[in-house]
């Protein structure tokens, strides 16, 4: 690909550096919040100036929009009995959050774009691996009940699943820009490199999502069936899905110790705080950030139970944000599924659905959807902003 210094350039750049953010290496040189920071200033700033140029309107139904999940998202922390700095550096984090869930429109334009995201995400997993050899850092984590394996790769990353979701990640992208933009030869050879990276990472959780993002991608194919026999199609589809999703996470809490003790986790914040209501409505940011001298993790095991841990999307909101932070991203949820059944073409429908369907299996078990520090979040919030105004490229 050429190198062309443009607005996606800087978005792209933006990613790359999220990514980078998470590389152990630019970790140990204590470079890992500048890069992160520096990135996410880059891609409000490309945000902002995207929005901007819209009618004054959508401009002030934007920001208003904006304004109400970053209440909804911080009101919890500043009501906490924690030191000035620290309420502001915690709100400051659900701000980026908030913002890149309102504020994009227009961010990318046609479906093609996605290609050099896409690559450019690549280019960040490749250069963390590159970085890893150089500075000589673990390439492999352990793998709790890893699939013929007790290790994954981790690609120079903090984590294999870090890992994994950040390939996938390009994965998606560069699916959906293949498939409904322009082909390029190339393209092919790069998903089956990048297939073979998600396999090395021994990532169970991406293996489950990549399964039911084939499944998505295939839907249209009930549109051939008559409307008479498509309603009992999807009527026992959709039973039989439900069926097998409860069994499946029975099944998993059960036999699975790494997933129930991250249920665990959040079993035991409800157990705790069952009567304090205070703390389940705005969250309790000091058990979690007020004691500096222990990780996030450590305080709030000590406190709830060491039985389970704190990967959980639900505990981590329920912690930073209580009840009335987790409404805010039950609005923006909401605000994606309504965006995509309102959408007449099913071309832009079902790339919305690939989009969206991983991102919400994701929040099922790690924490993706809540931490800036991962950049499946921040692609998954823009793209879904901007499918309404998203155009695809007319085959002949």
């Amino acid at each position: 690909m050429t190198l062309k210094i443009d607005k996606l350039f800087f978005i792209c750049l933006s990613f790359m550096g999220i990514v980078l953010g998470s590389s152990q290496a630019i970790v140990n040189l204590g470079l890992d919040n500048v890069v992160k920071y520096v990135s996410y200033f880059i891609l409000i700033s490309c945000i902002l100036l995207k929005l901007i140029v819209n009618r004054k309107n959508i401009v002030v139904g934007r920001i208003f929009y904006f304004i109400l999940i970053s209440f909804l998202f911080t009101i919890g922390i500043c009501l906490q009995d924690l030191p000035i700095s620290k309420r502001i550096y915690l709100s400051f984090s659900m701000l980026i959050i908030s913002s890149l869930a309102t504020l994009p429109i227009t961010l990318f334009s046609t479906v093609k774009e996605f290609r050099r995201i896409a690559y450019y995400l690549l280019y960040a997993v490749l250069l963390s691996t590159f970085l890893g050899l150089v500075f000589r850092v673990q390439m492999l984590t352990i793998a709790v009940e890893g699939v013929g394996s007790s290790f994954g790769f981790n690609g120079g990353m903090l984590h294999k699943n870090f890992y994994a979701i950040t390939v996938l990640s390009s994965y998606i992208l560069l699916f959906i820009s293949r498939k409904y933009g322009v082909k390029h030869d190339i393209d092919n050879y790069v998903l089956w490199f990048e297939l073979f990276l998600i396999f090395i990472s021994n990532s169970r959780t991406v293996y489950l999502i990549l399964i039911v993002f084939y499944c998505i991608n295939n839907w249209k194919l009930l549109l051939r069936i008559n409307k008479k026999q498509r309603f009992l199609l999807i009527f026992v589809a959709v039973a039989t899905l439900l069926s097998l999703v409860i069994i499946f996470f029975e099944y998993i809490t059960t036999n699975s110790g790494s997933y129930s003790v991250r249920v665990q986790g959040i079993i035991n914040f409800f157990n705790y705080y069952h009567s304090d209501y205070f703390h389940l409505f705005f969250g309790d940011a000091k058990l979690a950030f007020g004691d500096s001298t222990h990780d996030y993790g450590y305080n709030i095991r000590s406190v709830t139970g060491w039985n389970g841990t704190v990967e959980m999307p639900l505990l981590s909101v329920m912690i930073k944000n209580g009840y009335v932070g987790l409404i805010g991203y039950a609005i923006i949820i909401a605000s994606f599924i309504t965006s995509i059944k309102r959408i007449k073409n099913i071309d832009l429908k079902t790339i919305g659905l690939l989009i969206l369907i991983p991102l919400l299996m994701s929040a099922t078990v790690e924490n993706y959807i809540v931490n800036i520090s991962f950049v499946f979040m921040p692609v998954c919030f823009c793209t879904l902003n901007s499918l309404k105004n998203l155009k695809l490229i007319e085959r002949k």
